[in-house]
């Protein structure tokens, strides 16, 4: 599913901004229920992947039970919006380089 299957779908919501908002989201959980990749472009794409299937331990029973794999969903951001999230990354506010990983981006420009 593309932005514009997306806007689509969104506009029956019109003429109301919850209306839309609601379509849309709708919209793309149809699309991860059908195992359909969502693309928006320049922003990222979501799509469903099943996690491996593993042994885990019952510390109850004291023994390794079967755990069935999950669906989960991913996301992978566009280049544009890794550019913009990494534009400042090593660097603090007062442009000294020194970061003590609490900063957080101030300012998102799209």
């Amino acid at each position: 599913m593309k932005k514009l299957d997306l806007v689509r779908e969104a506009k029956k919501g019109w003429p109301s901004t919850e209306g839309i908002i609601n379509n849309l989201f709708k919209a793309i959980n149809a699309a991860l229920v059908r195992g359909e990749v969502v693309t928006i472009y320049n922003f990222g794409e979501f799509r469903v992947v099943k996690d491996i299937r593993k042994e885990v331990y019952d510390f109850k029973n004291k023994r390794r039970v079967p755990f069935p794999g999950k669906f989960k969903i991913c996301f992978k951001a566009s280049p544009n919006v890794s550019k913009i999230l990494n534009r400042d990354k090593g660097k603090d506010a007062s442009g000294t380089g020194l970061v003590t990983g609490t900063e957080t981006p101030s300012s998102v420009v799209v």
